[in-house]
C-alpha cells in the first residue's frame, strides 16, 4: 500500500519509508478516531467548541506520532496547545497508551509535564515547538495544518503553553 495516497496519510511526502515502513503502517492502523471522538465529547459537556474536525485532528495526532519513527528516535518534541487536547485524552487512557506505544514503538513513550510559571523551560519549550513544526513540515509538507500547528506569533503563549502546564516528551523512550 502506498501510504501517501492512504486517508488519514502519515508517511514522510519524500516517501523514505526504509526500516520504519512496518511501524508507521502500524500507526496508520491506529484507531485515533476514537480518541479524538472521546476528546470531542468531553469538550462539548465543557460547552467547548473543537478547533479541529476529526479528520484534521487524526491527522495531527498521526503526524505527531509519526516523528519518533522517522528520523527522530532520540528527539524531544513540542505540541501545539490545539492537538495537545486530544493527546491527553490519549494520555490518559493510561493501559490504551501504554498497548498503543508498545504496537507502534514497541516500547513506552513518556509525557513530561513541565512548570508553567518556569520562565527558562517555557522559552526552551517555545523553541522546541519551532523546531517539531519545522520537523513536520519537512516530512508532511502542506499536509500538516496551521490550524493544528499554528505558527508562533509574539511570545507564543497562545500556541505552546498548554491549559496548566507545557507538554513536551522528553527522553521518550525507556531504555
Amino acid at each position: 500500500m502506498d501510504l501517501r495516497h492512504h486517508p488519514g496519510v502519515i508517511a514522510p511526502m519524500h516517501g523514505r519509508y526504509g526500516e520504519n515502513e512496518g511501524r508507521l503502517k502500524q500507526l496508520e492502523a491506529e484507531d485515533l478516531l476514537s480518541v479524538v471522538r472521546f476528546t470531542h465529547r468531553k469538550m462539548a459537556r465543557h460547552g467547548e467548541v473543537p478547533v479541529l474536525s476529526e479528520e484534521e485532528a487524526v491527522a495531527a495526532l498521526r503526524q505527531y506520532y509519526a516523528l519518533p519513527i522517522l528520523e527522530y528516535p532520540r528527539q524531544q518534541f513540542a505540541i501545539s496547545s490545539i492537538v495537545d487536547t486530544y493527546w491527553h485524552t490519549h494520555v490518559l487512557d493510561t493501559r490504551g497508551w501504554r498497548d498503543f506505544c508498545q504496537r507502534v514503538y514497541g516500547r513506552m513513550m513518556h509525557h513530561v509535564p513541565l512548570d508553567p510559571d518556569n520562565y527558562p523551560d517555557f522559552a526552551r519549550v517555545r523553541a522546541l515547538y519551532i523546531e517539531t513544526r519545522t520537523m513536520l513540515t519537512d516530512h508532511f509538507g502542506e499536509q500538516v495544518s496551521d490550524r493544528a500547528y499554528p505558527h508562533i506569533k509574539g511570545d507564543g503563549h497562545d500556541v505552546v503553553i498548554c491549559s496548566y502546564d507545557y507538554c513536551i516528551t522528553k527522553d521518550l523512550f525507556d531504555e
